[in-house]
């Protein structure tokens, strides 16, 4: 890997998201579902995310989740969240899917922090789970080379919105950032 030096890191220290680092992104519908600023919570030192199914949600009743952005984009660099995934999309509890790249395993991925990494360099991305390659693409359409957000999201199965009692978080622990100097 290359040589970097961290110029973010967000460790989830006080008790309320830092809105000076982070925004609520796409709040309101999206893909059936809401984003909501409430579904979303800062204590003990980590991010949680809630989805669950709401009655009294602030868009109506439906499904609710939360995404938030970094303030500041980003172009390059080497990209980690450690985290814990949230239950109910998968019947392998250790399966990590990197949308058309394949399937990747985790440690007991729902119970236990697990550390994914990004390295977005001039060609390439390439991805890692605990400090292990996973895999390597500049897709398609190639590299982006434009400055884009850092998103952390819990995006809600279709699998789960079938039962208005199933309920589910992530928990992120932290969020660092390097770039070359």
């Amino acid at each position: 890997m290359t040589v970097y030096e961290l110029v973010f890191e967000d460790e989830f220290e006080g008790d309320a998201l830092d809105t000076q680092t982070w925004f609520y992104r796409k709040q309101g519908l999206r893909n059936g579902a809401f984003n909501a600023a409430s579904q979303v919570s800062v204590s003990d030192g980590l991010l949680k995310i809630a989805a669950q199914y709401r009655e009294d949600g602030e868009f109506g009743p439906g499904w609710y989740s939360g995404m938030l952005a970094l303030c500041q984009r980003y172009r390059r660099g080497y990209f980690e969240i450690r985290c814990t995934c949230a239950p109910g999309g998968d019947d392998d509890p250790d399966k990590i899917d990197f949308k058309r790249l394949g399937a990747f395993r985790g440690n007991d991925i729902y119970n236990a922090f697990n550390t994914y990494g990004l390295e977005w360099t001039e060609d390439e991305y390439i991805f890692y789970i605990n400090g292990v390659e996973t895999a390597r693409s500049a897709f398609a359409k190639g590299v982006s080379t434009a400055f884009e957000e850092v998103i952390v999201s819990l995006e809600i199965p279709e699998t789960i919105k079938h039962s208005k009692d199933f309920t589910t978080s992530m928990l992120v622990d932290s969020v660092k950032i390097w770039q070359k100097p």
